[in-house]
């Protein structure tokens, strides 16, 4: 009698159904991970975002901001203004200091771009004879001082009104009450050099977190649709 060989087929297992559930499993992670970090860690926009500038009265300068809530991790850029009526003056200076929830970004934390094309008036030539910008990061102060010449005999060069002198520069790095504050702020006559500011006026900064778009943990699902979220 001969011998009967049985061969009975095995199925072999679709390999790429078998990784399906580790490739969402490792998705899944990777958006927890990502989205706790983003808890504690600050991304820090380079880019200096200009916050819009409220009313000085007469004789006031300092900080005035139309809303002082912004976002951690933008560097802010804070118009100083003045107004001295009718006034003209060509020296100012003033001393800030500003809180722990606040940080400065380098050499570059007070620009005079506002007055650019008062010190530098036909694009050649400077009449700028001090520029002082002296920082502390450990007791978190700053020191401006600015003076310049008269360009011609009517010294159409000079402040008056009101007007933005300077931005300072400064990026949110914790939760809360950002304070900004000086400790003396004057703008001197050109005529008599007396000061022509009251007192300096600080600002108090509102700072929160960036809130997370909606869809963007399951825009990391491309097989997967949000709105089966929750069924």
């Amino acid at each position: 009698m001969s011998a009967t060989t049985q061969s009975t087929a095995v199925p072999v297992a679709d390999k790429s159904a078998a990784r399906k559930p580790l490739i969402i499993a490792g998705i899944t992670i990777l958006v927890l991970v990502a989205v706790t970090l983003s808890l504690f860690f600050v991304d820090i926009q380079t880019a200096g975002k200009a916050i819009a500038t409220g009313k000085a009265s007469l004789n006031q300068g300092g900080i005035f901001l139309d809303d002082a809530t912004e976002e951690l991790g933008t560097v802010l850029s804070v118009p100083i203004k003045v107004n001295i009526g009718n006034k003209k003056s060509v020296s100012f200076e003033f001393d800030f200091q500003y809180g722990s929830s606040l940080s400065d970004v380098g050499d570059e934390m007070v620009s005079l771009e506002p007055i650019a094309d008062l010190l530098v008036p036909d694009e050649l030539n400077s009449v700028v004879v001090e520029s002082t910008n002296i920082f502390d990061v450990n007791t978190r102060t700053g020191v401006v001082r600015v003076a310049w010449l008269c360009a011609d005999a009517d010294c159409t060069n000079a402040l008056t009104g009101e007007m933005v002198i300077a931005h300072l520069r400064l990026v949110g790095i914790a939760e809360g009450i950002g304070a900004l504050k000086f400790t003396s702020f004057n703008v001197y006559d050109l005529a008599s050099n007396d000061d022509l500011i009251k007192d300096g006026a600080g600002t108090d900064i509102t700072l929160s977190k960036k809130a997370a778009p909606p869809d963007a943990v399951c825009g990391l699902y491309q097989y997967m649709s949000c709105s089966s979220r929750g069924r």
